[in-house]
């Protein structure tokens, strides 16, 4: 539990800068974190980072033992697992979850690699060159009442398949203030969501003035999928209610690969601080998604787009409220 905590520049000292990159990077933990009425300001990157680590499997050696590899060098030489945890067997290409096992025993080589049995034979399917994920260590998440002021990169990164809870924030990062991720090929930080609710947060006019690290909206959901299958999606059941957006350019969401996706009841004002710079023309956009709802939204007459752009979607999938004024396009 974080209550009260600052991350903030001296600036009696005239200092600019508090850390050269995160403030918290939660890895691999589990139970419950909590962040209550803490500051933020002047990192190099992201303020907190929720994630977990996936692995690479590198060999099958018998019918339930595996060979496997950490990735990123950030992430090397811990115990990855423990006896009882169970796994998630993720296909790279498509980062589908195809399976799911238990750990008997973990058995460390080195920094890099270490052999896993597990109490049942390895799921027919899996191969050498897919990924692991332990999701037994993953948390919860909350954090609210806090500031997030300017930082070079995002706000929150958020990577977990707990409870996730995101109120009464505000956010002012140069980049996305929200970016929910996943990835099995570059940081190897693991986490499909199943369960977020991003409520009652103020985003200022800074936000979103720089791409740094999947910046595609304000908030971006833009897990790392080589070949994205629109009948599989990645993340479940995010919702964004009862938030003010007041923003320059267009895009106030991007969401990629998303089974269960509510936008409702957010006020959308607009303001002139910068020049729109993204290249997107979509106030939101929804790519290879299922189950979207966008209702009771109050959009000011001069928000740029005041449009949903529709993008290897189904159109029967992403349904409307009236009184918004908002048009979908098909990409």
């Amino acid at each position: 539990r974080l209550d009260h905590c600052s991350v903030m520049p001296n600036y009696a000292k005239r200092r600019y800068q508090s850390g050269h990159a995160d403030g918290f990077q939660v890895s691999n933990c589990r139970g419950k974190i909590e962040v209550e009425s803490c500051k933020f300001e002047g990192l190099m990157d992201d303020p907190i980072n929720v994630h977990g680590t996936s692995v690479l499997i590198d060999k099958i050696q018998t019918g339930n033992r595996l060979v496997c590899s950490f990735q990123h060098r950030s992430s090397k030489g811990f115990e990855w697992a423990r006896e009882g945890d169970e796994l998630g067997f993720i296909k790279r290409d498509s980062m589908a979850t195809v399976a799911t096992g238990k750990v008997r025993s973990f058995t460390k080589l080195d920094t890099d690699q270490f052999i896993l049995d597990l109490d049942t034979e390895i799921p027919a399917g899996v191969e050498t060159g897919d990924a692991l994920e332990n999701l037994t260590w993953t948390p919860d998440f909350t954090v609210r009442n806090t500031w997030f002021g300017s930082c070079r990169a995002r706000s929150l990164l958020v990577s977990t398949p707990g409870e996730v809870l995101i109120e009464n924030n505000d956010f002012i990062s140069s980049g996305a203030a929200i970016v929910i991720a996943g990835d099995a090929g570059n940081w190897y930080e693991s986490g499909a969501v199943k369960d977020v609710f991003i409520r009652g947060n103020r985003f200022h006019p800074h936000c979103l003035t720089n791409k740094h690290g999947s910046g595609e909206g304000v908030i971006s959901i833009a897990p790392v999928i080589p070949e994205i299958d629109p009948a599989k999606p990645f993340h479940r059941n995010i919702s964004v209610i009862e938030n003010v957006f007041d923003v320059f350019d267009y895009s106030v969401l991007y969401a990629l690969s998303v089974d269960g996706l509510t936008f409702s009841h957010n006020i959308i004002k607009h303001n002139t601080y910068y020049q729109p710079w993204l290249g997107r023309r979509a106030m939101l956009t929804v790519e290879a998604c299922k189950n979207v709802e966008i209702k009771g939204n109050l959009i000011a007459d001069d928000v740029l787009g005041k449009n949903i752009e529709i993008i290897n979607t189904a159109p029967g999938e992403v349904k409307t409220g009236s009184g918004q004024g908002i048009i979908i396009e098909d990409a």
